[in-house]
């Protein structure tokens, strides 16, 4: 506003004038003053004389005198920079109205100009009033009831948009055109009471039209700080805050709240927290309609009383992951468990939650979380399980009675081998027994193993070579068997033709490696290398003959270990010295 403000401690007060204009407003500081001070300060403001006096005082006690001129106004200290501002505004506008300048009165002497001093020394040298208005981003204004018209500070219009010359003459009316429409029946119902004796003070959020267009959030206060001698009021002080920022904020935490209670509606959620010192937790309404309790009721069982809702089995559990949770060894809580519902059935649920508050030495104060309702989910997977081993049944009830067809096709064929003499019929039900019996193996090991989809392939093939070996072996002192296996899971659709690949290599080795008595050794490995594997088959026999085709009877066998290994992805690669042949293969073909 450009005035001059002068605010005396008692020693300023005592002090002579030391020259500049003429202050506007006297402001006294009554804290710490002492008796003997009075005399002087009453001394000095009587010289004063003309400026207003605005006495700023502790409380009642420090107006206890009477060596104290008359003053024009009283604040009081704890009430804060704004209520400072407001009394200030109130003796301007006083003084305004009746035309006083400060410069009327002669023969007085002159006060520091803008000089804002108080005994602690807070506030620097500077002009209180701006202090008050920057300090506290105050627009002040006063309306004097009795002809509508109004005072405000280049703040106040600044806060609009406007500077103050362009709102003059200003009035009720300049108000009542700038606010929104749907604010001002608010503001009318308190000019109302006002006029009603019925309230001193006032607070209102309302919004005012900005120079350029757009609504400002104004905070609004007021009081009285005049009245007739009939007691009605006169004249009404107050300030204006812009509040837009706040009320943005505001906006945006409540669609972040209402969007936060849209997804916890839902998702079903139910929310709670629960402190720690006191043992008292509280729940969401969804919480409580998640388990059939009526608002209060669950809160009503705090402590071991909520205990007892949980189920005994996972009751114990939760505690420890609770524990975890805040000594600090686990970053947040989570545990499935069931709640009594009120109508005695269990509800499972997943409940997870975080510490949010601990004290100074961590331990934990707040802690904040959810419970989703898993019991459908429960329900599936219960159901899904009794599917699973309903069909696991199935399957090795089907496995048993393959496994048993195929070892009476085998009984049929060494039937009729019995029945032929040695030649090459009795050669081609011999191997077609044998290929049978390794697919056989599979179905046993499946039938006998703890799983349906895998077995061991190491161990099936070493006992597929070995039960090779025994059966086309009659000399075992002439011809040694070596198995390295590696065992790993392996899926059906790769174990059968491999057995079957093995059973082939296995066979062609010992009838053709080891022509006329010679002795040797057969090896059969099995190596992984991450998902690359290998089956290798070698001896140390006569090798590969120089005309690389098989013999007549063998065309067959061949024709199935390149179709197997196509099957599986596999690569065949034939080496020697003796005859040597690799399978390459992946794991998950």
């Amino acid at each position: 506003m450009g005035c001059a403000v002068t605010a005396l401690a008692p020693a300023d007060a005592a002090a002579g004038d030391k020259g500049g204009r003429e202050p506007e407003l006297v402001l006294l500081d009554l804290a710490g003053l002492a008796d003997k001070e009075l005399d002087a300060v009453a001394s000095r403001l009587g010289k004063v004389g003309a400026p207003p006096l605005l006495l700023l005082h502790d409380g009642e006690a420090s107006l206890q005198t009477a060596s104290l001129p008359p003053c024009d106004g009283l604040a009081n200290r704890g009430d804060g920079n704004a209520a400072l501002g407001m009394a200030i505004a109130a003796v301007l506008g006083s003084k305004q109205r009746s035309g006083a300048t400060g410069n009327e009165t002669p023969g007085r002497g002159t006060g520091p100009e803008a000089a804002v001093v108080n005994a602690a020394g807070i506030l620097g040298r500077r002009g209180l009033l701006e202090f008050a208005v920057e300090g506290a981003g105050v627009g002040l204004w006063d309306w004097r009831l009795e002809d509508n018209s109004m005072a405000v500070n280049e703040f106040w219009a600044g806060m609009l948009g406007y500077r103050l010359a362009e709102l003059e003459p200003l009035g009720l009316a300049t108000f009542d055109r700038l606010v929104h429409p749907d604010d001002k029946p608010a503001s009318d119902r308190i000019t109302a009471r006002y006029k009603a004796l019925e309230i001193d003070t006032h607070q209102l959020e309302l919004r005012m039209r900005h120079k350029d267009g757009h609504w400002v959030w104004i905070l609004d206060r007021g009081r009285i700080t005049e009245r007739s001698v009939s007691g009605a009021p006169i004249r009404i002080s107050g300030m204006h805050f812009d509040i837009s920022s706040a009320k943005e904020s505001e906006l945006a935490l409540q669609q972040s709240r209402d969007l936060l209670r849209l997804c916890v509606k839902s998702a079903s959620l139910g929310l709670w927290d629960y402190h720690f010192d006191s043992g008292q937790a509280s729940f969401s309404p969804e919480w409580v309609k998640m388990y059939g309790y009526a608002p209060g009721e669950v809160e009503a069982l705090a402590g071991e009383g909520f205990r007892s809702l949980w189920h005994p089995e996972d009751r114990l559990r939760s505690d420890a992951l609770m524990a975890a949770c805040a000594e600090g060894r686990a970053e947040r809580y989570e545990c499935e468990g069931r709640i009594r519902h009120r109508d005695g059935r269990w509800i499972w649920f997943l409940a997870q939650g975080e510490i949010v508050e601990r004290d100074g030495k961590g331990r934990p104060l707040h802690m904040v979380g959810t419970h989703l309702n898993i019991s459908e989910r429960k329900r599936a997977e219960a159901d899904l399980a009794a599917l699973v081993e309903q069909k696991q049944i199935l399957l090795l009830e089907l496995q048993h009675r393959v496994k048993n067809n195929l070892n009476l096709v085998i009984s049929l064929l060494n039937l009729e081998m019995g029945r032929l003499p040695a030649g090459l019929e009795n050669t081609v039900l011999r191997k077609t027994a044998t290929r049978i019996h390794s697919m056989s193996s599979i179905y046993e090991r499946l039938y006998a193993g703890p799983g349906l989809a895998k077995i061991g392939l190491g161990a099936y093939l070493g006992d597929l070579s070995r039960d090779l070996y025994t059966t086309c072996v009659t000399d075992p002192d002439s011809i040694g068997l070596v198995t390295e296996l590696v065992d790993f899971q392996a899926e059906p659709k790769l174990a059968m033709p491999l057995g079957l690949i093995l059973n082939e290599l296995l066979t062609n080795a010992f009838k053709y490696a080891f022509p006329d008595g010679r002795r040797g050794r057969v090896a059969v490995r099995l190596l992984r290398d991450g998902e690359d594997c290998a089956l290798l088959v070698e001896d140390d026999g006569v090798g590969f003959p120089p005309n690389p085709a098989p013999p007549q009877g063998d065309k067959l066998g061949s024709l199935i270990v390149e179709s197997l290994a196509r099957q599986i992805g596999g690569e065949i690669r034939r080496t020697g010295p003796g005859a040597r042949v690799e399978i390459l293969f992946k794991d998950a073909p």
